[in-house]
């Protein structure tokens, strides 16, 4: 009785919060702005957004530490699709920390397995950020600052890497790593 109180009260929270935001939008507007976008763009918005959550489903069910339960494909993405509106609307960090509670209550983890799922997406993050960067770096002309800003996030990555490699030799959930 307590959780379906506590569901009813968040669901009202949340109805409430969405018709206070509701009333600061200019519908005239918003109305103007989307009579001029092209259904075809937003269309493959919302394709390539879900595609993210797809491969992210993927890839933190692949990086789960094998000491852990398997968890299925639909649960993980259910997961990482909460993880992502965590991440996007709560302030820096509160949506990572929410994440790993989210993977331990709905996907059954340990703590332990949670913060290694959630270490090891940061390092593919990082790697994947560096590499992007680092194309651009090779293809075109950047100006000094963003020259130095390649740079350090690419040693954060790699000081990072190494960080996780070293954790690893005492942490069976980061084995990954080592193979």
């Amino acid at each position: 009785m307590k959780r379906r109180l506590a569901w009813l009260g968040a669901w009202l929270l949340a109805t409430a919060l969405l018709v206070v935001c509701a009333r600061t939008i200019e519908w005239t507007r918003a109305v103007d702005v989307l009579s001029t976008a092209r259904i075809g763009w937003l269309g493959a918005a919302v394709l390539f957004n879900t595609t993210i959550l797809v491969c992210w489903a993927a890839f933190w069910r692949a990086i789960l530490p094998a000491s852990e339960a398997p968890i299925s494909y639909s649960r993980m993405f259910e997961i990482v699709a909460t993880a992502s509106s965590l991440m996007n609307t709560v302030p820096f960090g509160g949506g990572h920390a929410s994440s790993i509670v989210v993977l331990m209550r709905r996907g059954g983890t340990t703590q332990r397995g949670a913060l290694s799922v959630l270490a090891l997406d940061q390092l593919g993050e990082g790697v994947t950020k560096v590499s992007l960067f680092l194309l651009v770096a090779m293809l075109l002309p950047l100006p000094v600052w963003m020259k130095a800003g390649v740079t350090t996030a690419s040693i954060v990555v790699g000081v990072w890497f190494i960080a996780l490699l070293v954790a690893s030799r005492w942490a069976r959930e980061l084995e990954i790593l080592r193979r």
